[in-house]
């Protein structure tokens, strides 16, 4: 039986802890800056803007959503995010100013642009039920409505004559890491405790068209559906159909959200509830708070408050559209052109 070689051993024990420690050193650690930006006349996204860190090659650009994300080194001395796009103001953003998933609004410059001239087209655009950023980031309830029905939800919409063309449909929707529960304290008084369990950003759900019931006004047929999937905590979801082509016959429709019970859009969300501890020697039940956990389904559709709602509906567990009660009008628009 051969020897064990113990130099040979612990030469190559140094040699590989010496990697081990090169390696460790350096390890940067990185961060993300990620966000949306919008046009600040129509609240729109900004396709192309270029987003860079100031006095560094260092930039990446938005998305057809108007998202960004740049991941960087935390060695380099960064000061400020800048957002650059052509006919658009310059913003500078500081870091110390920097909160996760921000909507940056650019306005546009004072410069003479070519202008393009349309009138020959003889087209309108109109946006239906259209709501305003300010009103879907106010949005603080935890327990988001229609959220919770967890199937489909309806919202009727009506154009100026028939026959217009769907030209897009927005969403506002709930960043479920500015959540947080609230509980009465011994005061009587909110106490904010943990935020909601961190969630997937990721969703995928489905958005249909659908015709109106001559008779009870309810949603009725399907006329048209589109698959969505989205890869971030975009607040604000702007669904182009402008290569669809799909004409409305009926000036009045629904547009409907269809929630996908699917793991890939599952969320736990921590709640209270009462439990008995105890019996006293009178038979009364004394109760004590206990955590438990639910499963909620992407996306959570932001709502505002509205003293004119436009009627709408969701869909229970036996398949029935039922009145969608509540006092908030659902962040849900659609543009069409006629």
């Amino acid at each position: 039986m051969s020897k064990i070689n113990w130099k040979t051993i612990a030469g190559r024990f140094i040699w590989m802890t010496t990697l081990l420690i090169i390696f460790h050193t350096t390890t940067v650690a990185q961060s993300v800056f990620e966000g949306q930006v919008l046009d600040s006349a129509v609240l729109e996204p900004l396709v192309s803007v270029t987003v860079s860190l100031a006095g560094k090659k260092i930039a990446t650009s938005t998305n057809s959503q108007g998202y960004f994300k740049l991941t960087i080194d935390d060695t380099l001395r960064i000061d400020t995010l800048t957002f650059s796009s052509v006919g658009y103001i310059t913003y500078k953003l500081a870091i110390s100013d920097y909160k996760p998933n921000p909507i940056v609004i650019l306005r546009t410059s004072n410069a003479n642009l070519a202008q393009v001239n349309i009138t020959k087209r003889k087209l309108k655009f109109e946006r239906l039920n259209g709501f305003g950023l300010s009103q879907i980031i106010r949005d603080t309830a935890y327990v988001p409505t229609p959220y919770s029905t967890q199937f489909s939800f309806a919202k009727f919409f009506s154009a100026p004559e028939d026959n217009a063309i769907l030209s897009k449909i927005e969403i506002g929707r709930i960043d479920f890491e500015m959540l947080f529960l609230e509980k009465l304290d011994a005061n009587n008084e909110m106490e904010p405790l943990m935020p909601v369990t961190k969630s997937n950003p990721k969703t995928r759900f489905l958005i249909h068209i659908l015709s109106v019931n001559s008779q009870s006004r309810l949603p009725d047929k399907l006329l048209f559906t589109k698959s969505i999937s989205i890869e971030n905590n975009l607040s604000w979801v702007t669904v182009d159909l402008t290569s669809e082509l799909f004409v409305l016959k009926s000036k009045e429709f629904f547009v409907a959200v269809e929630w996908l019970r699917i793991p890939y859009n599952e969320i736990f969300k921590l709640e209270w509830a009462p439990r008995v501890r105890a019996k006293n020697k009178n038979g009364k039940e004394l109760l004590e708070d206990v955590s438990q956990y639910r499963v909620f389904y992407q996306p959570a559709l932001a709502s505002y408050p509205s003293t004119q709602l436009a009627p709408s509906y969701i869909k229970n567990k036996q398949g029935l559209w039922v009145p969608y009660s509540n006092d908030k009008e659902v962040a849900l628009s659609a543009t069409i052109k006629y």
